[in-house]
């Protein structure tokens, strides 16, 4: 005689116990959610920040997801979000790094009117340990149509520190400020073009221009003069 296998001791065939088991867990979770989640709330979710005022001040949130959701809702508003450009400026030095990113990115789609974030950018060009925060602030320099931040993004091609991403929007940059045309300035589908060494041709060639030419411009808000 075969004995049929039994999964538990309670003397009921195993399917039997199975079902039982699955009952038993069912009960138990349906108990704990409850308790977790506790009576049904009909009451409305918070009120989404729509306004500029309202993302200005969630710029300041202690909740960094709060500030980082903000101050890129703001940068998509561009030029509309002017009046934002003080607080993006604070932004610039937050505590975490994708703010200061994020915020960076914000100046540069606002365009001219967040000039007043210059000597900040440069700061974080020179400084920040973040490469995203410098490689954002490389970016918007370029935007702000200001030439004396020129010598400055110059640098960055001859930092040993600097990534390749850091290195051509600092070239784009300069490419736009001055308005040369430099090979990828304007990049096509394939990207950059790189020498033999793997360096961008567009950083060679903003190179060479800077040692050759550039350097010796006397470098103010206005074009560069000789």
């Amino acid at each position: 005689m075969k004995v049929k296998p039994y999964l538990f001791s309670f003397g009921m065939p195993r399917h039997h116990k199975t079902t039982l088991l699955v009952i038993l867990l069912a009960t138990w979770f349906c108990g704990c959610a409850g308790i977790a989640i506790g009576p049904y709330d009909d009451s409305p979710l918070p009120t989404p920040f729509t306004t500029i005022p309202e993302l200005i001040e969630a710029t300041t949130h202690p909740d960094y997801k709060v500030r980082f959701s903000a101050v890129v809702a703001l940068g998509k508003l561009g030029p509309e979000a002017e009046m934002a450009v003080p607080a993006l400026v604070s932004s610039l030095s937050d505590d975490v790094s994708d703010i200061r990113t994020a915020a960076a990115y914000a100046l540069r789609d606002i365009g001219p009117a967040a000039n007043p974030a210059i000597p900040t950018l440069v700061k974080m060009l020179e400084t920040d340990e973040a490469e995203s925060a410098r490689t954002a602030a490389a970016d918007a320099l370029g935007e702000l149509n200001d030439t004396h931040v020129v010598p400055s993004l110059a640098e960055v091609l001859y930092d040993e520190t600097a990534s390749q991403s850091l290195m051509i929007n600092a070239a784009r940059s300069i490419a736009h400020l001055t308005k040369n045309s430099f090979t990828d300035s304007a990049p096509g589908a394939h990207g950059y073009h790189l020498d033999s060494n793997g360096t961008p041709v567009l950083v060679i060639e903003v190179r060479n221009w800077w040692e050759t030419e550039g350097q010796f411009y006397e470098w103010s808000i206005d074009e560069p003069q000789q």
